[in-house]
């Protein structure tokens, strides 16, 4: 299991909810991902979405695969987030964000027995 953020807000509302993430920089995972410059990974992105998901909604079924999937931009260490999170069936939509830009968005379906 990849570590979690912390979590610093929750908000929910009829379409889904809105978790404010404080990536801190001691994660694990960042002095390897890229030697450079330390970026949040997408797969981390992708798994903290669903992870958090399940956490906050019934989302039943086997994970299925992923669509429309985009990376704007990176998200770097000691970064607050807004993830968007909303489900339909065999779906959970996300995107992170902040007000001033779009980071990361997509869908993870899910289907079949829980």
């Amino acid at each position: 299991m990849t570590p979690q953020p912390q979590v610093r807000a929750v908000r929910r509302s009829a379409d889904g909810i809105e978790l404010d993430l404080f990536v801190p920089g001691s994660l694990n995972f960042f002095p390897d991902h890229f030697p450079r410059i330390a970026i949040l990974p997408g797969v981390v992105q992708i798994d903290w979405a669903i992870t958090l998901g399940r956490a906050h909604f019934d989302v039943a079924g086997e994970f299925r695969g992923l669509r429309a999937i985009k990376f704007l931009h990176p998200i770097l260490p000691e970064t607050t987030v807004t993830l968007a999170l909303s489900r339909s069936p065999g779906e959970l939509a996300f995107a992170y964000r902040t007000p001033e830009r779009a980071y990361s968005s997509g869908r993870a379906l899910f289907g079949g027995q829980a």
